[in-house]
């Protein structure tokens, strides 16, 4: 898909530098990749994306400066299968084709997708620190230092997050490393449970047995 920015499609085996990025005049400072792209956001605030996100069209072969996001301070940047987050300067942007899962957070009644950068419009004015993108969701990390950044996050949608629990689990005898020790012992413990289990029937029988003896004589 060109996600290697290589100008040509073939595998590479070894690490190869990106042509585009020989130049001095480029710093890059971030780098992420999904699943058919890459970006790349140098220092002079543009991000550079190669590869393909759309489904259909053809892909980028090396790495283009994507002008909807010139001059914007990135501060991170994650993708997916197809869908890509970024949050800059006290914002988040996602886009992403159909189909989608929600993880572009546009919101409920919202628009589901958008092949060009769109904002996140609840996550305005939170700095968020960190974003990552997995198949069809999508995690932020935000700061809460502040009672400003308290009250933007409390108006938040919260979600309800199940907590496992812990299960006891039944006591295991280890082995103790003699294959024969282990079968003797393991014998022994299955023959001392048969032998339980065949008290309790023989037990329940003559209690049965009894009853029925005693309902006899009641009648006669």
């Amino acid at each position: 898909y060109g996600r290697l920015g290589h100008k040509e499609q073939k595998d590479e085996f070894r690490p190869r530098k990106i042509d585009t990025f020989i130049k001095p005049m480029y710093q890059l400072i971030r780098i992420a990749a999904g699943s058919s792209c890459s970006y790349a956001v140098a220092s002079n605030k543009l991000t550079y994306f190669w590869g393909q996100t759309k489904k259909t069209g053809e892909a980028n072969m090396y790495p283009k400066p994507m002008y909807d996001l010139q001059g914007w301070n990135v501060n991170s940047i994650s993708s997916g299968n197809t869908s890509t987050v970024v949050s800059a300067d006290n914002s988040v942007i996602s886009w992403g084709p159909s189909p989608t899962f929600g993880e572009l957070g546009y919101g409920e009644n919202e628009k589901r997708s958008s092949t060009v950068p769109a904002k996140m419009t609840s996550m305005d004015g939170l700095a968020t620190l960190m974003v990552a993108e997995g198949a069809a969701f999508t995690l932020m990390l935000v700061r809460n230092k502040d009672e400003n950044d308290a009250n933007l996050i409390s108006k938040l949608p919260s979600m309800e997050i199940v907590v496992p629990k812990m299960i006891k689990m039944p006591k295991v005898k280890l082995a103790t490393g003699n294959l024969d020790e282990d079968e003797d012992e393991n014998e022994a413990a299955l023959n001392e449970q048969i032998e339980q289990e065949e008290a309790a029937a023989a037990a329940k029988k003559r209690k049965a047995g009894t009853q029925v003896t005693k309902g006899k004589a009641k009648r006669t």
